[in-house]
């Protein structure tokens, strides 16, 4: 059996200074951090911003039983995702990253072995994206665990991505695919069901190896700075990173920037796997791409040109629909053709149940 230390034994500060020894290992020393003045250990961390860039400031909020589920979760992957959904918004905003700060509020169950994993997990993504945890703060709960992060970064000043910035006649794209989180998601919840329903008894395992795509899709969502990069070097100006699902993310993009738009249903990228488990639960793929959330791929609109340009480039995007004038409205074609409004569900905090997907 894995060793299991109460927070109680060790104390704030003792927890504290082992989770130090992990950000601060030669390991997650690949961030740069020439701007950065005073790190982790005092009242709060000191930078330099870099000249001729604003600054991005992001936050999140991770709620156990809301967006994890520690009965399918580890900590090394939740220490990572809780760090890749912060960099995604700075990718969206066409950023680099920079600094990371990690609150918790910890339940009576977790043990210090837990936070490590959990630190370890953040600072792997931490490294592999160039940013930098530099503290945090850490309390109880006599609840469920919560883990907050705020982030920052920065962007060169007039080519960041925002919402506000689509114009009627530009295509509507995406990076990747999309619905692949969610499935892996299905899949992860109906093991814990069966293993419910067994009582634990005659050695039950999870049937997890056909599915291995889609839930490392989303266990480990992988930030999309690649894409952004490009769009920003080809003049791209509207973008969101697709947290809530296509159908939330779409309308946030046409409320932001005053237009219309409509979302082509037999378009929207899904892997071979994604429909594998959506035939599974007699279900519409299509609905995993639209509602389900947490693929952190980029949603974009572009001129006819950029498209080319990107695609030229490699870039492995999908155009899924257009930009149009506001007074049309937001649709969605069916693959049969039929035009509907673009349906309003999505990912929603005060009214889901469960969690996010």
């Amino acid at each position: 059996m894995p060793s299991s230390t109460h927070i109680s034994t060790v104390g704030e500060f003792g927890l504290v200074d082992r989770l130090r020894e992990i950000i601060e290992s030669p390991a997650a020393d690949s961030a740069p951090s020439s701007d950065l003045l005073i790190g982790i250990g005092d009242d709060a961390a000191l930078f330099r911003p870099r000249a001729g860039r604003g600054l991005l400031l992001t936050a999140d909020a991770f709620v156990e039983g809301i967006h994890f589920d520690l009965a399918y979760t580890s900590f090394l992957h939740l220490g990572w995702k809780t760090i890749a959904a912060n960099l995604s918004d700075i990718a969206a905003m066409g950023g680099e990253p920079g600094y990371a700060i990690v609150t918790l509020a910890l339940p009576s169950k977790i043990s210090v072995e837990m936070m490590e994993d959990l630190y370890r997990g953040a600072r792997h993504a931490c490294t592999d994206y160039g940013c930098r945890i530099v503290g945090g703060d850490t309390s109880a709960s006599l609840g469920n665990m919560m883990i907050s992060i705020a982030m920052t970064g920065d962007v060169e000043i007039g080519k960041e991505l925002r919402r506000d910035a689509a114009r009627p006649g530009e295509l509507l794209c995406v990076s990747g695919t999309c619905g692949g989180a969610h499935a892996g998601l299905r899949i992860l919840a109906r093991e814990k069901r069966r293993f419910l329903e067994s009582g634990a008894r005659d050695g039950f395992q999870p049937n997890l190896e056909p599915y291995k795509e889609v839930i490392e899709r989303h266990l480990v969502p992988r930030p999309r700075f690649d894409v952004a990069r490009a769009l920003v070097d080809v003049g791209v100006r509207a973008a969101i990173d697709v947290s809530d699902g296509v159908a939330s993310d779409a309308r946030r993009i046409a409320e932001a920037s005053h237009v219309g738009l409509e979302v082509v249903g037999s378009s929207l990228p899904l892997l071979a796997s994604t429909r594998a488990v959506a035939a599974k639960f007699a279900e519409n793929p299509a609905e995993y791409a639209l509602f389900g959330g947490e693929d952190y791929e980029i949603l974009f609109a572009v001129a006819d040109d950029g498209v080319y340009r990107l695609l030229e480039r490699g870039i492995d995007i999908t155009v899924i629909g257009r930009i149009v004038d506001a007074k049309n409205g937001l649709t969605f074609i069916t693959t049969e053709g039929e035009r509907v409004a673009l349906p309003p569900r999505g990912w929603d905090h005060f009214m889901a149940t469960g969690n996010a997907s």
